[in-house]
């Protein structure tokens, strides 16, 4: 078997392109584990700088072209702003820890029905930067107050249709309660607190913009 390049320094990127790079490779401790070693992802243009993390993935065949929004090196926290489609299955590689005993998880979709109202579609809209600082912030409480390893929380922005994802919230622990409480902690704390607008498309034609945040420093920001 070929020797295993080294990773690259974190924050920087091994490839250019929107895909993983994904190499075989033995483990250190074990010649009978070997895996995936993802060492190299980078952000669609549309998010903040690109960041790196290195996850090893034991016992997986093949894992195919993954489109990945990556976690700092530094970090076991992030949350983000994307206008592009998330991918869950690409996301929860990213919750990987050798300590964690538990992984809990939130899909949020655009349901086709609002306060009595028949929804045909939303939009949503967001100011990113203090998003992605409120959203930060949420995920610091959400590890000081939970024994968790790693959390992750995506919002969409943009024209969204019924049944689409519009928001992803994952959560690793050593024990399932925690990973339980604090993914409830994350996603009703960003529903409530970071400043995100959705405009609601109705059958009738009608529609109305709507400030999520019903709580905090952005509950009263005008759209």
């Amino acid at each position: 078997m070929s020797s295993i390049p080294e990773p690259p320094a974190a924050g920087r990127l091994s490839e250019v392109g929107t895909m993983l790079r994904i190499v075989r490779l033995r483990h250190r401790k074990s010649r009978a584990r070997s895996g995936l070693f993802i060492f190299a992802a980078r952000f669609p243009a549309n998010l903040s700088s690109p960041l790196v993390r290195f996850v090893f993935v034991p016992f997986v065949p093949f894992v195919g072209n993954l489109r990945l929004i990556a976690m700092p090196a530094s970090s076991a926290s992030t949350f983000r702003i994307s206008a592009d489609p998330l991918d869950p299955a690409a996301l929860k590689i990213l919750l990987n820890d050798a300590h964690a005993g538990a992984c809990v998880t939130f899909e949020g979709w655009v349901r086709n029905h609002n306060e009595g109202q028949p929804v045909q579609s939303l939009e949503y809209e967001s100011f990113a930067a203090l998003a992605e600082k409120e959203g930060a912030r949420i995920l610091a409480e959400a590890r000081e107050k939970f024994s968790i390893t790693a959390a992750i929380c995506i919002h969409r922005t943009g024209h969204l249709q019924i049944g689409d994802l519009a928001v992803w919230t994952g959560v690793s622990a050593a024990h399932r309660g925690a990973a339980f409480d604090a993914c409830r902690y994350i996603i009703d704390e960003t529903k409530a607190r970071v400043p995100i607008w959705k405009k609601e498309h109705y059958t009738s034609g009608a529609t109305q913009w709507i400030n999520c945040a019903t709580r905090g420093d952005h509950a009263s920001l005008p759209m």
